[in-house]
């Protein structure tokens, strides 16, 4: 049969070939051209998406069927104008094979292309865990036991100076090319060494550390850390800073070439505001920041008067580090205390030393921060000359004579230990002297030791 027979067929056949043919629309030229070279907004991370793709899907489709009705149609009018004769069909004993089209999802999978994190230098490989024994930290201490330790001290958290933390007990050791290692315990005998960003602070959501200007790193258990962007220090650089139970103080300059002048606040180690201190519109620089375990401190020099070149040691103390309140110090009549040279805290206050106006050394201790007195000249530390150590809890003293300990929680009441310190006589400043939950360790060139106390 022909299209002849069929005369409604005909009619419609010649009505297509005598019309001219519907154009294309030049935007799908545009519109396939654009998509051949990945334009038209495209990106990377849309490349796959659900919403996206169910209407590139469609239109793609459709493109594709006015393409074929567009060719059909234009086939079938070429025949009829070239030969106006009767269209044979096409035989169907031997059709053509068509491969079939892939199959498209249904729903297309979503590419995410996360930013990467910050990292930073890691130790490779991490130490072992490692155990100090001794008596309970809350304990007092009559006896210390040393004992010789072959490992590499930065391996060990002998080096660490530990100090309390919500978590425990945490200390950090610098490993040298911006590598650091945080040690962590839960009862200060079992230790776990993890890599850090820098030292680590503790604050009351956590441990805090400073490794790359601009940002702070937190971690809840000192082995995961997350970096933060810092606001509020625009313009100076952190000098110091310690932790406390309600933020993290530190002590600000205006460049690397100048002294602290100012001290600043966080409560969580990224949001920081900037304070300065009650001189009476003095010039003051800021030697050390502490915390006692119920309030911060700030000891400085300042001009020891309106027209003196000469300085004197000044004392802040704050219990939320916003307020401060200037410190009174205790001297003799005709006597300044021109520069501190040691500041440690514990359970029961601080104890300072200074250099006076005479040439002599005098230690300071006071309960609240505000008030300081000097000390009895019978205590260890006067009387032996002795030098002094702290973990934030626990003071130690060493004799600078014979190597003796003693130790105390509030400075005032002293306890003699048996066993002394290695070594003994002059104290080598290259030496390291540490204090640790449940002992003290001891380093001298080579020589290891840690000391369990009992």
């Amino acid at each position: 049969m022909t299209f002849q027979d069929d005369p409604d067929l005909e009619r419609r056949i010649r009505s297509i070939a005598e019309s001219p043919q519907p154009p294309v629309p030049g935007s799908v030229y545009r519109y396939a051209s654009e998509v051949a070279e990945h334009k038209g907004g495209i990106q990377t991370r849309r490349l796959f998406s659900f919403s996206s793709g169910r209407r590139r899907a469609a239109t793609f489709a459709s493109l594709a069927a006015a393409v074929v009705v567009a060719v059909a149609l234009t086939g079938v009018a070429l025949s009829l104008r070239g030969n106006n004769t009767a269209v044979k069909p096409t035989p169907t004993s031997t059709a053509p094979s068509v491969s079939p089209s892939p199959v498209r999802p249904s729903v297309e999978p979503t590419l995410v292309l996360a930013s990467a994190q910050p990292s930073f230098p890691t130790v490779d490989p991490l130490p072992p865990d490692y155990v100090t024994p001794g008596a309970d930290p809350s304990s007092a201490w009559s006896k210390v036991t040393f004992t010789q330790v072959t490992a590499d001290v930065r391996t060990t958290p002998l080096w660490s100076a530990p100090r309390r933390w919500s978590g425990g007990w945490v200390g950090w050791i610098d490993m040298g090319d911006g590598k650091w290692l945080a040690w962590t315990s839960a009862d200060g005998r079992s230790w776990h060494a993890s890599s850090a960003p820098g030292p680590a602070l503790a604050a009351p959501t956590g441990l805090v550390a400073y490794a790359d200007t601009g940002y702070a790193w937190t971690s809840a258990d000192g082995n995961a850390w997350t970096r933060h962007p810092i606001t509020g220090l625009e313009g100076v650089l952190a000098y110091d800073r310690v932790g406390g139970s309600n933020g993290i103080l530190a002590s600000v300059k205006n460049n690397a070439d100048s002294p602290p002048t100012e001290l600043a606040f966080s409560t969580d180690g990224m949001t920081w505001r900037r304070l300065g201190l009650p001189v009476d519109g003095s010039s003051i620089t800021i030697t050390q920041i502490a915390w006692t375990g119920q309030r911060f401190l700030a000891i400085g020099s300042m001009p020891s008067g309106a027209t003196s070149a000469e300085s004197q040691v000044a004392a802040f103390s704050s219990s939320d580090g916003l307020t401060w309140s200037k410190s009174t110090l205790e001297a003799p009549a005709g006597i300044t205390l021109r520069e501190l040279t040691t500041l440690e805290t514990g359970q029961g206050g601080a104890i300072m030393q200074v250099f006076d106006s005479a040439g002599a050394y005098r230690w300071l201790r006071s309960v609240d921060g505000l008030t300081w007195t000097e000390m009895p000249t019978s205590g260890p530390l006067v009387a032996l000359k002795s030098r002094l150590y702290s973990n934030g809890e626990r003071f130690v003293a060493r004799s600078w004579a014979d190597g003796q300990l003693w130790s105390s929680f509030d400075g005032q009441i002293w306890t003699v230990l048996q066993g002394k310190a290695p070594e003994g006589g002059e104290i080598d400043y290259s030496q390291f002297f540490g204090v640790l939950p449940r002992g003290v360790s001891y380093a001298f060139k080579t020589t290891i030791q840690y000391g369990a106390a009992q």
